[in-house]
């Protein structure tokens, strides 16, 4: 039995060996915080087997476990099958992640084969000589000058070999090949991956990423997939380098930015752009001029003019972040904007930046603080967070009061 420790993300924590540590920089890169014999891990939840041996449990304050499947339902409407609600309190709605899905996956996975069977496909199958099975290709037969010892038929093979069986195979492949993720069903998993033994695990990418709609005759594992590709997606890597071993990390950065840019893109309120890009030009010591480009996480575009939006998962706006909301804001042309964090309502806040473009004359930049509820536990309850978020990033300051709002000047 290996051991098994549960950290918090964004909380420092100390006993790693040298080499675990070495390790968790390798995999996670900048996501993971060195000081001294502390380590603190940001923005990303999940597991990882470390070279000790033990396995890292990473779970975040911000979002349960429960809160973490809800999420990824509505920032990905490919997802959105994974809105199970109550049924979470059958499989435990606390815990790891990866352990949960792999529960699910399993149980989803075995109740629609018991309810309609493996999905199987056809090949039409020629085989040649003194028998028949199938259909004869007189034709054929005819050129051969009626020679019953080579009589040609076709017939259709039944194959377990479909693109969504592979995906079904890789995703029980991965199950059984993390400890954490095979303990959740072990009996469960070795059944079902006697189903798949002759299936290969190469999964076509257009499937894996959802742009490829299952046929009518899968729709019963609609959900089985669905959680097979999260558990395909998300191997084990965040900003450092792609590594071998035993990982399944979730990036609550991305899929932060992405719920916030979907909660603009479906509020129906707004043209909302996400990662829209902006243009300009530099040039330095004399050099010829530059094009490069900077992503908006979302530009919108409303009665009042354009209003931009930027995403920060993390506890407290920083002077950078300021700077970089002021630099969006004027290089569009922006009324204003908001810096969305996670949180409550009750904590937002508004920023004034007094800007002096010349002795003649200031601008005052307004930038809100908005917070997004990341505790749901169903796609409807994510549904109303984001909805609520929009409401309040477009109220401009009606509900801000004085002691809220902080003044900068520069």
């Amino acid at each position: 039995m290996r051991a098994r420790r549960v950290v918090r993300e964004n909380e420092p924590f100390s006993g790693l060996t040298a080499a675990d540590t070495v390790s968790l920089q390798e995999r996670l890169g900048g996501l993971v915080r060195v000081r001294g014999r502390h380590v603190r891990i940001i923005r990303v939840v999940g597991h990882v087997l470390l070279p000790s041996g033990t396995l890292l449990c990473i779970q975040s304050a911000k979002a349960s476990t429960a809160a973490l499947l809800a999420w990824l339902a509505y920032a990905d409407p490919s997802l959105r099958s994974l809105d199970i609600g109550a049924r979470l309190e059958r499989f435990g709605a606390e815990g790891d992640l990866g352990t949960l899905l792999a529960r699910l996956f399993v149980a989803e996975l075995d109740a629609a084969i018991r309810r309609s069977g493996l999905v199987l496909d056809y090949r039409r199958q020629h085989e040649r000589g003194g028998f028949v099975r199938g259909a004869i290709d007189f034709r054929r037969l005819i050129r051969d000058g009626h020679n019953l010892a080579k009589i040609t038929s076709t017939s259709w093979q039944r194959r377990r070999d479909t693109p969504l069986n592979r995906v079904f195979a890789a995703a029980l492949a991965r199950v059984r090949s993390d400890p954490m993720l095979r303990d959740a069903a072990p009996e469960s998993v070795d059944a079902l991956r006697t189903r798949f033994a002759d299936v290969e695990t190469r999964v076509d990418v257009a499937l894996l990423e959802g742009k490829t709609p299952l046929q009518r005759t899968e729709s019963a594992f609609q959900r089985a997939f669905d959680l097979a590709r999260i558990l395909l997606m998300h191997g084990g890597h965040g900003e450092g380098r792609e590594t071998d071993g035993v990982a399944f990390l979730i990036n609550l950065e991305g899929l932060f930015e992405a719920t916030v840019a979907r909660a603009f893109a479906e509020s129906g309120r707004v043209r909302a752009r996400p990662q829209a890009p902006l243009h300009y030009r530099i040039g330095l010591g004399g050099r010829p001029l530059k094009r490069r480009t900077l992503r908006i996480d979302v530009l919108c575009d409303g009665d009042g003019g354009p209003f931009v939006v930027d995403a920060k998962f993390k506890a407290k706006v920083s002077a950078g972040n300021v700077q970089q909301m002021v630099t969006y804001v004027a290089m569009t042309g922006a009324r204003g904007g908001a810096l969305v964090l996670p949180g409550a309502a009750g904590d937002d806040g508004l920023i004034e930046v007094v800007v002096r473009p010349s002795p003649e004359g200031t601008e005052t930049i307004r930038l809100q603080v908005v917070h997004l509820d990341t505790t749901a536990t169903s796609l409807e309850g994510w549904r109303r967070s984001a909805a609520d978020l929009v409401a309040r990033a477009l109220a401009g300051t009606d509900k801000t009061t004085s002691s809220t709002v902080h003044r900068v000047e520069g």
